[in-house]
């Protein structure tokens, strides 16, 4: 039986290990209303939509083109540059509402790569991103990850 009490605190530990971690969203595909074009979202804000303007092969976001997200019908971040399978990959800029900007690399929707970040107040991170969190640099914000996902950065 020790193996079932080892496992017992396997699944312990497990549950536990997320006490107080802020709840994220669980991540969906959102369509275009206009041309049913469809775009991942990896932490979705509740009432929100979005317009796309590129192409779309098989349903998805396919190429270049501007992503505009919306919540509750106000416009909030722009993404633009190279979708696929509805993911912005490659090259790309987003712009945040609060006028934070990040134009580099991106691999599935989130800042992969070199890139640089101006934050709202003006300080600039340039450096490398790996699955939407900063290599370096407390100054640095992640981009397409949430806070969680970089160890509270």
């Amino acid at each position: 039986m020790p193996f079932l009490r080892i496992l017992s605190l396997g699944v312990l530990f497990a549950s536990t290990s997320s006490y107080g971690q802020e709840h994220q969203p669980a991540a969906r595909w959102i369509s275009d209303p206009t041309n049913g074009c469809r775009v991942w979202s990896p932490a979705p804000s509740p009432n929100e939509t979005i317009a796309w303007n590129g192409g779309c092969l098989g349903g998805y976001a396919q190429g270049r083109g501007v992503l505009q997200w919306y919540v509750d019908g106000r416009p909030a971040r722009r993404d633009e540059g190279e979708f696929r399978d509805g993911k912005l990959t490659g090259a790309g800029l987003r712009v945040e509402p609060d006028g934070g900007r990040y134009e580099g690399f991106w691999r599935g929707g989130r800042a992969h790569g070199a890139g640089r970040y101006v934050a709202p107040d003006g300080n600039v991170f340039e450096g490398f991103w790996r699955n939407g969190c900063p290599d370096q640099g407390a100054n640095a914000r992640q981009v397409g990850a949430s806070p969680g996902e970089c160890g509270g950065r």
